[in-house]
């Protein structure tokens, strides 16, 4: 096998694609000016960038004085004790896409996102997904907020590293979220560290990001994740021309917990040339 690379060489994110064809629709970096703006009809106000992906931009976002008024009076008119504390205002993690040149292709993109990740929502180490709405020519995850971070930084600054304990338990819960998925029918297609979130511990993880999910049990759309994370047979130059998402999983979770143990991959990606490669050292 190769020498372990350093996290930094891990590629960034692919391509999105059409979840029924087999067309790359790559999405370039959108230039999405959002920060300080009023969304979802005066009821969310975009403070801040707090992640940048190929899809678009990730914001903190808070309830505005309107919608915490709001739940307050629903509050007050429901609530039976003066004792019970009155609602605060609510902060969220808001996945921002920006439309690109295909309207209908656009909808369809989001439309089978927000469908897929709804039907996982309800698994606790799945990212809740609360809402979705098209507004101003961009469309809208509104998500739960992680307490911290993503697992990518934790693995950065070792916590998993000499701690077992923490990885049966982290992986545990990690299986189990992917093996719900796949009883429903859903499988992710682009696990990795960046895309689950964890505690200040790095415990308690969460999936988030099904853009590139998938009910396919056998898929044709090759080169869909992130490099490091792929089966062989998942990429461009692959001989069969096709593979199980479910198995894809299954690898990236293995993968992730490679990087999780060694703070590295040990390839930049597991292309069939690269096996050829190994065996010939």
């Amino acid at each position: 096998m190769s020498s372990i690379l350093p996290l930094a060489t891990t590629p960034p994110n692919l391509n999105y694609f059409l979840s029924s064809t087999t067309t790359t629709m790559p999405i370039a970096q959108p230039q999405l000016r959002l920060r300080g703006s009023v969304v979802n009809e005066g009821t969310l106000f975009l403070e801040k960038v707090i992640g940048l992906g190929s899809y678009g931009k990730i914001y903190r976002a808070v309830e505005t004085d309107s919608a915490v008024s709001s739940r307050r009076s629903s509050w007050a008119s429901s609530s039976t004790s003066s004792s019970s504390p009155s609602p605060e205002p609510k902060v969220y993690a808001v996945k921002c896409l920006r439309r690109p040149q295909s309207f209908q292709a656009d909808h369809k993109l989001y439309d089978y996102e927000r469908a897929l990740h709804s039907s996982v929502s309800s698994h606790p180490n799945i990212i809740t997904l609360h809402d979705t709405f098209i507004e101003q020519g961009h469309m809208f995850f509104v998500l739960d907020m992680a307490v911290h971070d993503t697992m990518l930084e934790a693995i950065r600054d070792g916590m998993y590293q000499h701690n077992t304990p923490l990885l049966k338990r982290v992986f545990g819960q990690l299986i189990d979220a992917v093996q719900f998925c796949h009883r429903k029918g859903v499988y992710h297609r682009n696990i990795k560290p960046d895309h689950i979130l964890v505690d200040y511990w790095g415990g308690n993880p969460c999936i988030t990001d099904f853009g590139l999910a998938t009910t396919d049990t056998v898929s044709y759309q090759l080169g869909v994740g992130t490099a490091p994370y792929m089966t062989p047979e998942s990429f461009e130059d692959s001989a069969g021309g096709s593979y199980r998402p479910e198995l894809s999983d299954a690898w990236a979770i293995g993968m992730t917990l490679m990087v999780a143990v060694t703070n590295g991959t040990p390839w930049y990606s597991a292309r069939p040339k690269v096996f050829q490669n190994l065996r010939r050292k």
